[in-house]
């Protein structure tokens, strides 16, 4: 199964995004700086801008394909 690692899931943008892959028989994991819960997806509370974070996340989750669509308002 392809796993897709998505900045900025719980904005406009990423949430169509997500429900398109999800509909599509993706695996979607979403990244946000807030803890979220959604049944559909798995969420991962890091810091896009803590390298290390994202290095543990990348190494442990292994995603085939990285969607950025994350965004600072």
């Amino acid at each position: 199964m392809s796993r897709v690692l998505l900045t900025g899931a719980g904005g406009f943008v990423g949430r169509q995004v997500s429900e398109l892959l999800i509909a599509r028989g993706f695996e979607v994991h979403g990244i946000s700086r807030r803890d979220r819960s959604d049944d559909r997806l798995t969420w991962h509370s890091v810091d896009l801008l803590d390298a290390a974070s994202l290095e543990d996340l990348m190494a442990g989750l292994r995603p085939t394909h990285l969607m950025h669509l994350g965004w600072y308002t």
